[in-house]
C-alpha cells in the first residue's frame, strides 16, 4: 500500500515537474499512476474485517481519503483528455485504441473501492454504534436504530457513486471498440496487456453491486467484462510467447551468438 500511495504521489509530480508537453501529444498513459490510490483504497475496504477494531475507523478514513484524492485527480486527467480528444481529434496510432482501455480501469477500479468503503462503514456502525451516533429524542429516549439508519444511508449512497463511476466505464468501454473499429486493428501488440486491468476492474465494480444489491443485470455485465478479460489476457499470453519471446537468440548456436558478440566489441574498438 505504501508503495502504490508513493507511486501514485511522486510519479505524477514528476509528471508536472519534467518538461512541457504539447497538448496534441497528452496521452492518457498520465491516469496510470493515479489508479494506484484507488487499489489502495480498494485494498483498504478489502482488509477491514481482518482488522483490530482500534484500527478500522483509522483504516476507513485513509481507504476513502485516498479513494477521493484518485477519484478527483482521475477527474482531471479526464477531462484533460476528453478536452484533447474534441480539440485535436482522436489519434489513430496502432496502439491508442488499446490505451483507451485505460480510463476503463479507474472507473471500474473506483467504483469496487466505493462499494467495499461504504459496506464496511454500515458494518461498522452497526456493530460498534460510535458516540456521535448516541442521541435520543425530545423526551429523552434513546435511539438504537439511528446508526443503522445512517449506515445503510451511507451505503446506498455508496451505490449511487458506483453507479456513476460504472456509467462512465460503459461509455470509455464502447468509446475504446470504436477507436479498435476505427484504427482496423489487426495482429498483436504488447498494447493488448493495457486492456486487461480495466476489464478486470470492471468486472469486480458490477459483481460487487450484484453482491450488496442484487441486482441481477451487473451480474451479468460482471460476466460478460470477466469473460472478456479472460480472452484478452489468454490471446496477450499466447501472443508474448509467439511474437515477444526471443526464440531466435535462445534456440541460435552458440557459436553464432559469440562471433556476433565479438563483432560488437571489435566495432566499439574501432570508434574508440
Amino acid at each position: 500500500m505504501a508503495v502504490s500511495i508513493g507511486t501514485s504521489l511522486v510519479v505524477t509530480f514528476l509528471v508536472h515537474f519534467k518538461g512541457a508537453m504539447p497538448p496534441e501529444r497528452l496521452h492518457i498513459s498520465i491516469l496510470l499512476p493515479v489508479v494506484a490510490q484507488n487499489v489502495v483504497a480498494t485494498a483498504g475496504g478489502v482488509l477491514y474485517e481482518t482488522m483490530h477494531p482500534n484500527l478500522q475507523t483509522f483504516n476507513l478514513i485513509a481507504a476513502f481519503l485516498c479513494w477521493a484524492n484518485g477519484m478527483a485527480l482521475t477527474g482531471w486527467i479526464i477531462a484533460l483528455y476528453l478536452w484533447k480528444l474534441y480539440t485535436h481529434k482522436i489519434d489513430l496510432g496502432y496502439n491508442s485504441g488499446f490505451a483507451a482501455f485505460i480510463p476503463i480501469g479507474a472507473f471500474g477500479q473506483g467504483a469496487f473501492a466505493i462499494l467495499l468503503i461504504t459496506d464496511s462503514f454500515t458494518s461498522y456502525v452497526t456493530q460498534h454504534n460510535p458516540n456521535f451516533l448516541k442521541t435520543t429524542d425530545p423526551y429523552g429516549t434513546s435511539l438504537p436504530d439511528l446508526a443503522m439508519v445512517v449506515g445503510e444511508g451511507v451505503r446506498y449512497l455508496g451505490f449511487f457513486m458506483a453507479l456513476f463511476l460504472l456509467s462512465n466505464g460503459f461509455y470509455f468501454t464502447l468509446h475504446a471498440i470504436l477507436c479498435l473499429i476505427a484504427r482496423n486493428c489487426r495482429g498483436y501488440t504488447s498494447a493488448w496487456w493495457s486492456a486487461s486491468f480495466p476489464l478486470g476492474a470492471m468486472a469486480l465494480g458490477c459483481r460487487e453491486v450484484w453482491a450488496l444489491f442484487d441486482l441481477g443485470a451487473f451480474r451479468i455485465l460482471s460476466g460478460i467484462y470477466g469473460v472478456s478479460l479472460i480472452i484478452v489476457t489468454l490471446m496477450s499470453l499466447c501472443g508474448t510467447a509467439l511474437f515477444d519471446f526471443p526464440h531466435e537468440d535462445i534456440w541460435r548456436p552458440r557459436s553464432v551468438i559469440l562471433s556476433k558478440v565479438e563483432a560488437l566489441e571489435e566495432g566499439s574498438n574501432e570508434t574508440q
